[in-house]
């Protein structure tokens, strides 16, 4: 709600609709901003998770969230979790394919992030992406032993 308010009265400063990309210098890692924060919390109650995919749904709804977002912001990285599956789900599987800030297919950054974060990339990649087998290819390429 308050986006939208501050975007009728043209607050936020220029490009960063509404201060949703502005960094947060006490978040951690430092200088996350909104929207890296909103996919980024987690919690282990279920109805957390809805919560946050509603807000999601809402600013998209409202032309805050852009699909450049995604990628430019690494917000299906930051989602890689299991508490933050449905907000991973809502998110473009476009991202899973080339992570700006990498380079590379989540894929291969989320297996640096433990066995969950492997485990709901592969799934995505194989539902999204089953004629690259998820890219478990790309796994081999970097040499990495599943």
């Amino acid at each position: 709600m308050f986006a939208e308010e501050g975007v009728k009265l043209k607050v936020g400063g220029e490009g960063k609709r509404v201060g949703l990309l502005v960094g947060d210098p006490s978040s951690s890692p430092s200088n996350m901003n909104v929207l890296q924060l909103l996919v980024n919390i987690k919690d282990d109650d279920p109805s957390y998770d809805s919560k946050n995919l509603d807000v999601l749904k809402r600013l998209r709804e409202s032309n805050l969230l852009c699909e450049e977002d995604i990628q430019q912001y690494d917000l299906l990285g930051w989602a890689c979790h299991p508490t933050s599956n449905a907000r991973f789900e809502y998110l473009d599987p476009e991202a899973l394919k080339d992570c700006k800030n990498t380079g590379y297919p989540l894929i291969l950054t989320a297996a640096g992030g433990g066995i969950e974060h492997f485990v709901m990339t592969l799934k995505a990649g194989m539902k999204h992406y089953s004629e690259e087998l998820g890219f478990l290819l790309e796994l081999k390429w970097l040499q990495i032993q599943i």
